[in-house]
C-alpha cells in the first residue's frame, strides 16, 4: 500500500499535494525528527538503512503512526545521494499498545509512590506514639516494633524481626511467677484472642522491681502477611499502685469502720449487763 492508501488519501490527492504533503500531514512535533532522518539518508553508506518513526495525520483527522525504513536509491557521479527508496507500515495498533502499557506503568507507579508515602507516613504516626506498638508473628517473633517499643523492652536495637526477650516475663500476681504459656498473654494474642486493656505485671530478669502494663491486642487476618497480631502496651505503673495504695486506705477505713461497730456493740451489751447487775445488788439490799 502507498503513503497516500495508509492515510486515506487518493493517489491523484496525493500527487496533487506534492512536496507540500510531510509539512501539511506531519505532526508538528515530528517535523524536526524527519529533518534529522533525511540529513541521515545523506550519510548513508550502499546498503545501509535507516528508520524512523512518526506521525502524519488521516484523511479524516486521526493521527496515524508510521514505521518508515529508507536506503539509498541512486548516487551522482560524485557519490552523493541523488535519491532514496523507503517503505512506510502503520504501526498505530503497535502504538496504542504501548501507550496503553505505558499508561498502566505509570499508574502502577503512582500507586506504589502512595503506597511508600503512606507508608512513611504511618510509621512516622508510629513511631510518634508513647505506646509501644508491636507487631508478633508466630513463636512470638517480632516483625515490627515502634521506637517506643523498642525502648519498652529495655532500648533494643536488633533489626526486625527477632525472638520476643526470652529475659522479659509476665507475672503471675498470685504466684508471683512466670504465666504459664496458656495464660500468657503473648500466647492469647497470637491464639486470636482481643485483650482490652488488661494489667499485667511484667518483669525483666536480674531486675528486682517489675512494672504494671497495660496491654491491648488484636488480631491481624491476612493471608498475605506473616502478622498474627498486634499488641499496645502501656507503663501504668504508677497509676497501678495508686490504685492499690487506694484499695489498701479503703479497706483499712471499712476495717476501722467495722472495728468501731464492735466496739460499739460490745460497750452497749457491758452497759446493759452492768445495769443489770447494779439492778440485783439494789433488789436484795434495799436502802
Amino acid at each position: 500500500r502507498s503513503l497516500a492508501d495508509l492515510l486515506g488519501y487518493t493517489s491523484k490527492e496525493a500527487k496533487e499535494m506534492g512536496d507540500e504533503i510531510l509539512p501539511r500531514l506531519c505532526h508538528p512535533e515530528d517535523m524536526a525528527k524527519i529533518g534529522s532522518h533525511f540529513e541521515n539518508i545523506l550519510k548513508l553508506e550502499n546498503g545501509e538503512v535507516c528508520s524512523i518513526e512518526y506521525r502524519m495525520q488521516h484523511k479524516r483527522g486521526h493521527w496515524v503512526w508510521l514505521l518508515s525504513y529508507d536506503t539509498v536509491f541512486n548516487r551522482n557521479e560524485d557519490g552523493t545521494v541523488q535519491s532514496h527508496i523507503g517503505v512506510a507500515t502503520d504501526i498505530s495498533a503497535q502504538k496504542e499498545i504501548e501507550e496503553v502499557a505505558v499508561a498502566s506503568q505509570l499508574r502502577a507507579e503512582q500507586a506504589m509512590q502512595e503506597y511508600r508515602n503512606l507508608g512513611e507516613l504511618l510509621t512516622l504516626i508510629v513511631d510518634t506514639a508513647k505506646s509501644a506498638i508491636i507487631a508478633l508473628g508466630d513463636n512470638n517473633e517480632i516483625l515490627s516494633i515502634n521506637s517506643a517499643g523498642r525502648h519498652f523492652l529495655g532500648g533494643l536495637t536488633k533489626t526486625v524481626p527477632f525472638a520476643w526477650p526470652s529475659d522479659i516475663h509476665f507475672i503471675d500476681r498470685e504466684t508471683l511467677q512466670p504465666f504459664d504459656t496458656v495464660k500468657n498473654p503473648l500466647t492469647l494474642s497470637l491464639s486470636g484472642v482481643s485483650l482490652n486493656g488488661e494489667i499485667y505485671s511484667m518483669r525483666r530478669d536480674g531486675v528486682r522491681d517489675g512494672r504494671y502494663v497495660r496491654i491491648s491486642s488484636a488480631p491481624v487476618d491476612a493471608e498475605r502477611s506473616d502478622v498474627k497480631c498486634v499488641l499496645i502496651l502501656d507503663d501504668v505503673s504508677e497509676q497501678e499502685k495508686n490504685r492499690q495504695q487506694v484499695e489498701r486506705t479503703s479497706r483499712l477505713d471499712a476495717l476501722g469502720q467495722l472495728t468501731g461497730g464492735i466496739a460499739h456493740e460490745f460497750n452497749t451489751l457491758r452497759q446493759t449487763v452492768q445495769y443489770a447487775l447494779d439492778h440485783a445488788q439494789t433488789s436484795e439490799h434495799p436502802a
